[in-house]
């Protein structure tokens, strides 16, 4: 377990690391990038840098329980990516945050409502399109107690 900021780079490439579980802090830009055998993160709180986990095409799940900020390019190319759990806190998603998540089928939003998600500042390009590798997703959301409240389609 990791507690405090990781910096830019520091684990960058190295293909050893299976699994990340980060009690507090930031991770920085490409922090874990190329991480080939990472197959699972959980990050208690803090924020996720930019091309931090990007490449790590072992990655399966991701799940944050109080993040706020995903940087752009943050899980970019994590071919294997299927699952991400997405806090209620999470305050904006970058420009390509999940792009190229090809396996990526579940979305859990623990935020509850359409609404809320609705309050997160996405990225968006100059005509208005989402650019963060989620739309066309389906999110569910939960509260608090991890039942589901409602499902939809990201746009």
């Amino acid at each position: 377990m990791l507690s405090g900021s990781i910096g830019s780079n520091a684990f960058s490439g190295c293909t050893s690391l299976t699994s990340v579980t980060m009690l507090s802090g930031s991770i920085g830009s490409n922090a874990f990038s190329g991480c080939t055998s990472l197959t699972s993160v959980t990050m208690l709180s803090g924020s996720i840098g930019s091309n931090a986990f990007s490449g790590c095409t072992s990655l399966t799940s991701v799940t944050m329980l109080n993040a706020w900020n995903i940087e752009s390019n943050a899980f970019s190319d994590c071919t294997s990516l299927t699952s991400v759990t997405i806090p209620n806190r999470v305050q904006s998603i970058g420009d390509k945050a999940f792009d190229n998540c090809t396996k990526l089928s579940t979305v859990n939003y623990y935020g509850s409502t359409q609404d809320n998600w609705k309050n997160i500042n996405r990225y968006r390009d100059n005509k208005g399109n989402y650019t963060d590798g989620l739309s066309g997703k389906t999110i569910t959301g939960k509260d608090a107690n991890g039942t589901t409240t409602e499902t939809w389609t990201a746009k």
